[in-house]
């Protein structure tokens, strides 16, 4: 981890701030302490604040000085959680907030009261050097008691009152949106007015196919053409801006518009389940991060029944920075409860979600963080997400195409021309307060990622993407990828539902155009999914009919030539799209594999359709992506 310079410093040994002068007691020099006194001065915060962020000392490091100065003892774990569960009331009613930046001289900001197990009171004090004149006045207090008193840090002390509080958190993670945002949770599948819509719809459409056969078959395919050929229409709009994005050189500068000193706490957040095998390697990869250790968090959120996975993660909780979170087992066993319940612990100004296999680029929290400094109104960005295992079988290449196509020309164009942007599953940069707000993620939806793009647009908030990537691991073998495209269609069939419920207030909350892009997105796509077979094997039927016989009757070759242009029209703009993606990415050897792409579809169809199934037998079942199948990789099936 780069550091900054030691700033020089001329100040005399007399002049260092007294705040920390007990710290050379404790094998800090007094350069040091000058160089943070001397920082402190510019940047208006604490000494003993300049002297974590120089790397000096750690948190913890700092609170286990100060208690042995003021002759109190240090607790690093915090007050137990049952006790507070038990005692401090004040603990059952609001939801735990991240403690305050800079508490001020009253107490109860930096301290927790309780009573032990003989009623004997103790006081458990966040020990951050904004509060040690705080501090200093609650323990010269006369008639206080210093045994009573215990410094830990606000992390431990954080912790302690989450975890005492997990009841209340479980059931917020579960319930939270559905209970403030009830139209837009999908833990109800289908609302009563999209039931008789649709039974409406199939009923006239039975009855039209009894009676007029010809001309029904005729109407469906002119139909269906609207949402397949405006797929097809807005890919090929994206060719030339999508070009001459991909093959613009990398925006990104390594001279980042704030100093490492200046940097806000960054969290990163990912979930895992049954990933005992990932969790070495995504350590290591998180560790090489480019970010101020003292202001970056990483929250590695795990299931209770899961505990190979959680003895991986807490052998790394020595790294001040990894912090083990333990979800209850509960319903719906989803990612996004997960995500949910582990929300309340996140201190950053900035949250990333990343997944067990994934290996971020060591800069992409600085690009994320520029750029959001330069744009007020984005409330998150998404990184793209390129594959490692390209060259491992035919669908990881089919699957590498696919991934550099979306996160390296669609998305991008889409941010470009302002409009929703669904995204993926990992990599997603948030503004934490933003997240909040909006109510977070949606535990019902299994395509969490796609609905709160749209969300983020119906509250007003714009997405944007970055450059700096996050290499991915493909399902190399068809049965594990089947059940993950399984998965993420029944997401976006969740997501077209929700947002669909109430059309009007849909095109209030993102005005006409948007509301446009948004159907040409998510409805036009999922229903192109499902429909995709019927033109294959339309064109295939009446394909025999014409070689049979020649005279054709008009609506039978309407039919013919409208699946053919359809057919055509759909892979050809895709291949251009990727060939355009892959040259500018350097991947030009996977563009031999886009020959696959007719397969890939059929397939994607397939999965759509079990999907379609899914949603009304068991539409919250997670069917989770096993990891570590790539060569070299620990199998954790």
């Amino acid at each position: 981890m780069a550091r900054d310079v030691v700033v020089r410093t001329k100040i005399p040994e007399k002049h260092i701030d007294p705040s920390i002068m007990h710290f050379q007691k404790f094998g800090i020099g007094l350069p040091i302490l000058a160089n943070a006194t001397n920082v402190a001065q510019a940047s208006g915060r604490p000494p003993a604040e300049e002297l974590i962020r120089s790397g000096a000392i750690t948190r913890s490091g700092f609170a286990h000085i100060t208690a042995a100065h003021l002759g109190v003892e240090y607790s690093p774990d915090g007050p137990r959680p049952h006790l507070l569960a038990k005692h401090v009331h004040r603990l059952t009613d609001t939801p735990i907030q991240p403690l305050p930046a800079k508490p001020a001289g009253d107490f109860s900001n930096i301290a927790t009261e309780f009573r032990g197990w003989q009623e004997k009171p103790g006081i458990y004090v966040a020990c951050e050097p904004s509060a040690i004149a705080a501090i200093n006045k609650l323990v010269m207090r006369p008639g206080i008691d210093k045994s009573q008193i215990s410094l830990s840090t606000s992390k431990a002390i954080h912790k302690s009152q989450f975890v005492a509080k997990s009841d209340f958190h479980l059931k917020n993670a579960i319930s939270g949106l559905a209970s403030k945002h009830p139209e837009y949770s999908a833990s109800r599948i289908i609302t009563r007015p999209q039931i008789i819509g649709i039974v409406a719809i199939v009923a006239i459409g039975l009855a039209a196919l009894a009676y007029l056969p010809a001309i029904t078959m005729l109407a469906f395919h002119i139909v269906a053409s609207v949402f397949y050929l405006s797929v097809t229409l807005m890919r090929a709009a994206m060719i030339v801006p999508g070009a001459n994005i991909v093959e613009k050189p990398d925006l990104f500068s390594p001279r980042h518009l704030t100093p490492n000193r200046e940097l806000p706490v960054y969290t990163i957040m990912v979930a895992l389940y049954k990933e005992a095998g990932q969790v070495d390697e995504l350590v290591h990869s998180l560790r090489k991060i480019d970010w101020p250790d003292d202001r970056l968090q990483v929250l590695l959120v795990c299931e209770e029944d899961d505990p190979d996975t959680i003895f991986k993660c807490l052998s790394h909780s020595q790294d001040e920075r990894f912090q083990t979170v333990i979800c209850p087992v509960s319903q719906p066993r989803t990612k996004p409860k997960a995500l949910n319940f582990a929300l309340p612990l996140a201190k950053g100004e900035f949250l990333v979600l990343y997944d067990a296999e994934d290996r971020p680029h060591r800069d992409q929290l600085k690009e994320a963080h520029d750029k959001f400094l330069l744009n007020n109104d984005v409330a998150c960005l998404q990184a793209p997400l390129f594959i490692h295992n390209d060259r491992q079988s035919w669908i990881t290449r089919i699957f590498a195409i696919e991934y550099t196509t979306l996160f390296g020309l669609i998305l991008p164009v889409l941010e470009r021309w302002n409009c929703p942007i669904p995204l993926g599953g990992t990599s997603n940069h948030f503004r934490t307060k933003v997240l909040r707000e909006i109510g977070a993620w949606d535990p019902y939806n299994v395509t969490e990622d796609a609905d709160l793009g749209i969300r983020l647009a119906r509250s007003g908030y714009r997405c944007g993407t970055i450059r700096l990537p996050t290499m991915e691991e493909a399902p190399p073998v068809i049965h594990v990828w089947f059940k993950q495209r399984t998965r993420w269609i029944k997401g976006w069939l969740q997501t077209f539902l929700v947002h669909t419920r109430n059309p009007i207030k849909l095109t209030h909350d993102l005005g006409i155009r948007k509301m446009l892009f948004f159907h040409l997105i998510v409805t036009a796509i999922v229903i192109s999914v499902l429909i995709h077979p019927f033109f294959i094997a339309s064109t295939i039927y009446y394909g025999i009919m014409l070689a049979r016989d020649t005279n054709l009757n008009s609506q039978a070759a309407i039919i013919l030539g409208i699946d053919i242009f359809n057919l055509v029209g759909g892979y050809t703009t895709y291949f251009a799209v990727a060939w355009v993606t892959l040259k500018a990415k350097q991947r030009e050897y996977l563009r031999i594999s886009i020959i696959w792409i007719p397969v890939y579809w059929l397939l994607i169809s397939l999965a759509g359709w079990r999907a379609l199934f899914q949603m009304f037998h068991n539409p919250f079942l997670w069917e989770k992506t096993p990891h570590g199948l790539a060569p070299g990789k620990k199998n954790t099936r």
